[in-house]
């Protein structure tokens, strides 16, 4: 994270379980690069298919996004581009509306605020650094991912209930606890469904884990 990122490869992958950031460089040269930045998820395609039969809506058929994959077949949950802009001089010779933030990150403020449309090198480091401790840990990437929350605000993605629910499981939540971590979707219309959905889903995320640790499960080999 302290190397300069003129000098990162292509593609950098960050994993402290699920789910996985991935920064990718896009178009650069020494005075600027575009870089992707994408949280990729290796459980929550699993968890849908597991549950599918369960889902609230009735459809066969996953939320389109989910179809969205890495070259490594994990679902993309996440993802924002952001212009770095290694010498703002160069930069603002070519952009005549050229704003540059490059104030150290702070959480869990907006990295590129409006109108800003280029961020500093250093600023843009310090945001991956927090993100990456948020990554590694289930509960705060749960509050993260609420409206309003460090994720929610800062990328475009997935703000599906399905995903809400998956998180909370994730944490260690039980159904009761789970179902109060969805006060950001209004459910007073289906909130039975809701609460037997997220039981049925716990059940078979518990039994699944337990299978695991007796030895019962399939193997691949």
């Amino acid at each position: 994270m302290d190397r300069d990122i003129r000098d990162w490869p292509g593609v950098v992958v960050y994993t402290g379980g699920d789910p996985i950031l991935e920064v990718g460089k896009g178009y650069g040269d020494r005075a600027q690069q575009i870089l992707q930045v994408t949280l990729f998820s290796s459980g929550y395609t699993r968890f849908l298919y597991a549950n599918q039969q369960d889902w609230l809506s009735g459809e066969l058929n996953l939320p389109r996004f989910v179809r969205l994959k890495s070259n490594r077949g994990r679902a993309s949950v996440g993802t924002a581009s952001y212009a770095v802009a290694f010498d703002a001089a160069i930069v603002a010779r070519d952009i005549p509306d050229f704003l540059c933030i490059s104030e150290a990150y702070r959480f869990s403020e907006l990295l590129q605020p409006i109108p800003f449309n280029y961020i500093g090198p250093a600023r843009f480091q310090g945001f991956l650094k927090v993100l990456a401790g948020v990554v590694c840990d289930p509960e705060l990437m749960l509050s993260a991912f609420r409206r309003g929350g460090f994720i929610a605000t800062n990328f475009v993605g997935d703000k599906s209930i399905y995903h809400a629910i998956y998180r909370a499981l994730r944490s260690g939540r039980e159904p009761a606890a789970i179902i109060e971590c969805l006060s950001d979707f209004d459910i007073s219309d289906m909130r039975e469904d809701i609460e037997l959905f997220v039981k049925r889903a716990h059940g078979r995320m518990n039994a699944s884990s337990d299978s695991l640790h007796d030895g019962t499960a399939d193997s691949d080999a």
